[in-house]
């Protein structure tokens, strides 16, 4: 009687340890799958937002220039200030007035603007919750203020995730 419980001990303990491995393995598929398809999602806004800028600068090359001004200045935002810094180099905050009309100003307008969630939905009709953005309408560029944090990178731009 005493050899067949330690073989049944035995048993129990290496069926619990391959559970737990099994359980291991598939709870980090499925995290690795989520982060993948929220990485997609954020592209997908993205290309979105892209689709209406590209449409917009379509018109500006026409002469509709009132759509340069869409959105607010991107001084509004520190983060927006912040973001762009880290991403394209040029810091807002400390722009020499002789840098002005190079890096912030086009018609009295600066180049970059900054749009909120909620600027996003009234001007382009976008539902979905990409986050506040920057947005470059005489370059079509297109930049997350809060980026998507994926694999231990921060990704900003469409280009980023090519």
């Amino acid at each position: 009687m005493k050899n067949e419980k330690g073989i049944t001990m035995i048993v129990l303990v290496i069926t619990v340890l391959l559970m737990v491995i099994l359980a291991g393995a598939t709870i980090n598929y499925g995290v690795n799958s989520l982060n993948v398809t929220k990485l997609q999602n954020f592209s997908y806004e993205l290309q979105q937002i892209q689709g209406k800028v590209d449409s917009i600068y379509e018109k500006i090359k026409l002469g509709d220039e009132e759509y340069i001004i869409l959105g607010n200045e991107i001084t509004d935002s520190e983060k927006a200030v912040e973001t762009l810094k880290n991403v394209k180099g040029i810091n807002y905050s400390n722009i020499l007035d002789s840098q002005r009309e190079e890096y912030y100003y086009q018609d009295n307008f600066s180049y970059y603007r900054y749009l909120t969630q909620r600027d996003l939905e009234n001007i382009f009709d976008i539902t979905s919750n990409p986050g506040d953005v920057i947005i470059n309408f005489t370059t079509r560029e297109v930049i997350s203020v809060n980026g998507f944090n994926y694999d231990g990178r921060t990704y900003y731009t469409l280009s980023q995730l090519n």
